[in-house]
């Protein structure tokens, strides 16, 4: 997706997360400054830029508050969960795995870019979970809890928000939501 222009530079945003003037951004995005512009006023216009002007410099950087640039992050977020292939790896090295939930800041789009990634292993049988490769393709440390179905059962009675916080704002990427009754 960085092959397109408007995508390169909303990621050059996300990735600094700071005040950024055109020509920066051009530069970090690895595009012109006549695209930048393009890309820059037209998600100004979408209400996913803020613009603060500091003597004749434009001074731009993502709105937080905004649902859009939210929802852009939770999308670049799991295109990176995708490409790092965090599923396929637990899916080979863990056969009993039955539901793999991503939550937390990265999920909800509230991420900076240190944040960790935040993962919800439910399984069969107890699991021992060793370090993995998608980590490293990640470039963010990776949070793993894991627990059985009766384990989880027992988790969603003693530690109610917790368990809210998976199901209410996870994100499942691989079988169903573990929804206890």
């Amino acid at each position: 997706m960085e092959k397109y222009a408007l995508f390169a530079v909303f990621q050059a945003f996300r990735k600094t997360m700071a005040e950024e003037s055109m020509r920066s951004l051009s530069r970090k995005a690895k595009v012109s400054v006549s695209t930048a512009k393009n890309c820059i006023d037209y998600l100004y216009s979408k209400k996913i830029l803020t613009r603060k002007i500091v003597g004749k410099q434009h001074q731009y950087a993502l709105n937080e508050e905004s649902f859009l640039t939210r929802q852009l992050k939770i999308a670049a977020n799991a295109g990176e969960i995708s490409d790092s292939g965090l599923v396929e790896e637990i899916s080979k090295e863990y056969p009993d795995v039955q539901s793999i939930v991503w939550y937390g800041s990265t999920a909800k789009g509230l991420d900076s870019p240190k944040s960790d990634v935040d993962v919800v292993l439910l399984s069969r049988k107890p699991l021992k979970i060793k370090p993995l490769k998608a980590e490293e393709r990640l470039a963010r440390e990776l949070s793993i809890s894991s627990y059985t179905m009766q384990e989880w059962r027992k988790k969603a009675l003693t530690d109610k928000a917790y368990y809210d916080a998976v199901i209410i704002d996870g994100i499942c990427i691989f079988g169903e939501m573990p929804v206890v009754n």
